[in-house]
Parts: C-alpha cells; sequence; structure tokens
C-alpha cells in the first residue's frame, strides 16, 4: 500500500509527537513487548545511528549509475514502514511458545526525534494467514529491559503459512496510581468494604475482593470511568502506627518490568508475601492498599506488512 496516499499518518500518532527534526541517532521506541523469559524470542533487532553508507546495486552499462546512499540521510533505517513523521516499524520474528504465535515488531524514532516521556501502548492487530484466515491479536507484552521492540501474540494458526501483519488501532498508554488506607478488622481472611481508589481524571479502581493469608492474598479489582480499561497492578502493606509489618506484592515477573497490555476492565492479582518484611501480620491497625494503573486510550490505525517471508520458529 502507498501510505503517504493512503493513510493520514500524522494523526495516528498526534501531538506531542510532532517535534521538528534536531540532528542524533535513530532511537528505540519504549515499548518492549515479552512473555515470560523474551530470550526464546529471537530477532529484536534495534536500529543505531551510526551505519556505514550502502551502495545502490550494480547497474547495467545502459544504465546511469547510482550515488551511494548514505544512512546518515535517511530519516528512518531502511527496510522500516512510517507510522507516522516520527515512528517506524518493522516485522522480524515469527516465534510459536505452545499455543500461540508471537510475533516481534522492532520500532525507532525518527533520526534526532527527542522521545523523552513519549510512551506507545501497542495496539489491536490482525494476522493473515496464507489460507486466508484472520486472526485477532490476543495482547502485546512489555519489557522495559527491551527498548523498541514489540511482540504481539495471536494464537498459533497452524503450518498455513503467514501473509499480513495488519495493525487496525493504536493504544497509547496513560500511567495512573493512587492508595487507600483502612482499618485492620481481621488480620487475615476476605473482606468487600475497601473504598475504591481514586485514579485522576474521573477513573476509580474499585477493590471488589481483598484476601490475605500469612503468605500470599488475591485482590479482585474492576476500573470505573474507563472504556478500554488497561494492566492493573496492587500492592499492600500492613502497618502499626506507621510502621510496616508485612507487605504483599503481585506474583509473577512485575519486578523483571513484564506487563501485558491488553483492554480489560476488570480482573485479580495474585500476590505474594514480602519476605523482607517478618513484622507480626495480627498485630497491624491499617491496611494501605495502593494501585497502579496502565490505562489505554485507543486511536484509529491503518498499517500493513507483508510477513510472508518470515520464518516461523519454536514449538
Amino acid at each position: 500500500m502507498d501510505l503517504a496516499d493512503d493513510l493520514d499518518l500524522s494523526e495516528i500518532l498526534r501531538s506531542p509527537l510532532d517535534e521538528p527534526e534536531r540532528s542524533g541517532p535513530w532511537w528505540p521506541l519504549l515499548a518492549g513487548l515479552v512473555l515470560g523469559a523474551l530470550a526464546v524470542i529471537g530477532g529484536y533487532a534495534v536500529a543505531a545511528g551510526d551505519e556505514a553508507p550502502v551502495s545502490a546495486s550494480p547497474t547495467t552499462s545502459a544504465e546511469a549509475p547510482s550515488a551511494p546512499v548514505d544512512l546518515a540521510e535517511l530519516p528512518f533505517p531502511p527496510g522500516y514502514e512510517p507510522l507516522s513523521d516520527v515512528v517506524a516499524a518493522k516485522p522480524v520474528s515469527a516465534t510459536r511458545v505452545g499455543d500461540e504465535l508471537f510475533i516481534s515488531v522492532t520500532t525507532v524514532f525518527r533520526r534526532g526525534f527527542d522521545a523523552q516521556g513519549v510512551s506507545l501502548g501497542g495496539g489491536s492487530w490482525v494476522l493473515e494467514t496464507a489460507t486466508g484466515e484472520s486472526l485477532p491479536s490476543r495482547g502485546v507484552v512489555t519489557d522495559i529491559g527491551l527498548e523498541g521492540v514489540v511482540s504481539v501474540v495471536f494464537p498459533y494458526p497452524g503450518d498455513v503459512g503467514l501473509a499480513r501483519l495488519i495493525l487496525v488501532e493504536r493504544w497509547e498508554r496513560d500511567g495512573r496510581d493512587g492508595s487507600v488506607t483502612v482499618p485492620v478488622v481481621e488480620a487475615t481472611g476476605e473482606r468487600t468494604d475497601v473504598p475504591a481508589i481514586d485514579l485522576g481524571g474521573g477513573v476509580a479502581l474499585e477493590v471488589t475482593r481483598l484476601e490475605l493469608t500469612e503468605r500470599s492474598g488475591s485482590v479482585d479489582w474492576r476500573l470505573a470511568g474507563s472504556s478500554l480499561g488497561g494492566d492493573v497492578a496492587v500492592f499492600v502493606r500492613a502497618s502499626q502506627d506507621g510502621q510496616d509489618l508485612a507487605g504483599y506484592f503481585p506474583s509473577g515477573g512485575f519486578f523483571f518490568g513484564e506487563q501485558v497490555v491488553r483492554p480489560i476492565t476488570e480482573g485479580t492479582v495474585q500476590l505474594s508475601r514480602d519476605q523482607g518484611l517478618s513484622g507480626e501480620l495480627s498485630d497491624a491497625t491499617d491496611l494501605v492498599i495502593e494501585a497502579t494503573a496502565t490505562l489505554l486510550t485507543s486511536f484509529p490505525a491503518d498499517l500493513s506488512f507483508d510477513v510472508s517471508e518470515l520464518p516461523v520458529s519454536g514449538g
């Protein structure tokens, strides 16, 4: 497709991205996407700015010789398709993990663009197979340690061959946080009387159920005031007179920076007890429930990649 003719890409990423060009290298987009140990999903190519000039293909005697292409003059690395004036992308690998297929896409900012403070949250994708089947994405997964990589998750279509990867909706992420303190009624057990946590902008996290044991816990939550939803992490601290006696944090890969990005408005967070706090939970007088939410806002997009030559690895 001719992106310049068919897409109004200036609307895809809107301001604040529309800044004048400045000198400098290509900078990877801060949107690393992964599930578990992303080392099993190979092919992460993050573009760098110090590339040597590349000569054009050899010409016949009837053709005038082409001048070498200096990559320092290009806004994006070769092979990257622009999503807007400042961001471009390129699918680089496909890996099967069980019954799911991860397609990794690298993203780069235009040479010289100051990306500080800009965070893009993936989007809704469709994978078309060689047999004509269209598979909607199940979500994307981020990892703060892998800048510039987008891994989009699909159901594994079988050995049918891939055709096209299509971005149909772009998401922007908006980080919010808040907390609430409640008195301890019973040190352990289930409670449903936790007040909603104000996340700002008319959005609140409703804690519909909180359960703690000596070793673990869980929190059922629902987002109010956010139509698309997002990802939620919940932390719980048990304290006495301001002194923390016990703490609970989300189980899984939270501290490794992994984050599933998908449009959900309710869910459950499983908690593990912090072994660094060895106070008696029965002595606690207050519970502090802290929530961190990554809210999603959607914008239309229309971008297509040919992935028919992308090999599938894994199993």
